[in-house]
């Protein structure tokens, strides 16, 4: 939904008056030049869900509590909100980037059956399905999780061919492009260039002192460092966990270490202030507005959609279950998925 209602989505959220929104047409979307499909995944995050539970929602943790209990008198009546959510359980959503690729292909195949209308390998008066030719976009994570799907795609055309799937009753999904905005694609070339561009870049603002940026780089390639410990991780993928499904406990142990070392160096940008995104920026930016989280949530829009569950911006599931495992945030994946 973030694609969707602040940047390439055909309209954007807009408050009409106090406590009421309403939309209008963006002008530069990317429907005006192709059909587009937003997905929320994985599962339990944005509209998408496991099973529907009534419960509450505590804004300033955002644990869901799986009971429904009045505001409390001394806390702002906006800092608990009952509402249907989904279960919250780790085991019920994808923990790495290729369970998501495979979860993503079958919704696809499911979608593309369903509604023949929008599969691009369709054409009028023809009874022939070609190849469903599609365009993926991804930002910031998606520099990891699109070169996974990407893999996993092809590898499922390539079963297909040759009758490890049934042709059938699946489509050939062909991936024509991949496209990564501000993406996070591999730590082990772009973790140098926090602290680089932390110190100096095109728009002179300088956010470290050129010590502080030695410092961070020599964190980086020493011993125990983000870099060993990437390239240990990756290893470690590779002989004990080729399938990426996540479940080898030293390797997730690993590649943790590296993370919670890599982080470290990330961060220069992160704790001054600025956006990971645009230095120019303080974080978070506001603009697109976030008006849309308000408008998802209002019953009229939920009946028109026929939405099970609150929309939640993010899930607290999700991001533990991501952490448990070795896809996390340094392109560990690449160990298996490199395109």
């Amino acid at each position: 939904m973030i694609g969707l209602f602040r940047e390439a989505g055909p309209c954007e959220v807009v408050e009409t008056s106090e406590n009421s929104y309403g939309t209008k047409a963006r002008t530069w979307g990317w429907d005006r030049s192709s059909n587009v499909l937003f997905i929320d995944q994985p599962t339990q995050v944005g509209f998408s869900y496991d099973q529907a539970i009534n419960g509450t929602l505590n804004l300033s943790s955002l644990d869901i509590l799986t009971t429904p209990i009045p505001n409390k008198q001394d806390q702002p009546p906006y800092l608990l909100l009952n509402g249907t959510f989904s279960s919250g359980v780790e085991l019920n959503t994808q923990n790495t980037s290729f369970i998501a690729a495979s979860a993503s292909w079958h919704f696809l195949q499911g979608f593309l059956s369903a509604f023949p209308q929008y599969n691009p390998g369709t054409r009028p008066n023809s009874t022939a399905t070609r190849p469903a030719g599609i365009n993926l976009f991804a930002e910031s994570y998606g520099g990891i999780y699109g070169p996974a799907f990407a893999s996993y795609f092809k590898t499922q055309n390539a079963r297909r061919a040759i009758g490890l799937i049934p042709l059938n009753s699946t489509l050939e999904i062909k991936l024509e492009s991949l496209g990564i905005i501000n993406g996070m694609v591999d730590q082990l070339v772009q973790g140098p260039f926090w602290p680089k561009f932390a110190y100096e870049n095109t728009y002179g603002i300088q956010l470290i002192d050129q010590t502080t940026q030695l410092n961070q780089l020599n964190d980086f390639n020493s011993v125990g460092g983000c870099k060993d410990l990437i390239l240990q991780c990756r290893k470690s993928i590779e002989t004990q966990d080729p399938q990426g499904e996540g479940d080898d406990p030293e390797t997730n142990k690993i590649c943790a270490q590296a993370k919670n070392q890599c982080v470290q160096i990330q961060n220069v940008i992160a704790d001054s202030g600025k956006s990971y995104y645009d230095i120019r920026v303080n974080n978070p930016d506001t603009n697109p507005s976030y008006a849309y989280l308000e408008y998802l949530n209002t019953a009229a829009v939920q009946r028109s959609i026929g939405a099970k569950v609150n929309y939640t911006e993010t899930a607290t599931a999700v991001f533990d279950a991501f952490l448990k495992s070795k896809c996390n945030f340094m392109s560990c994946s690449l160990a298996r998925y490199a395109v």
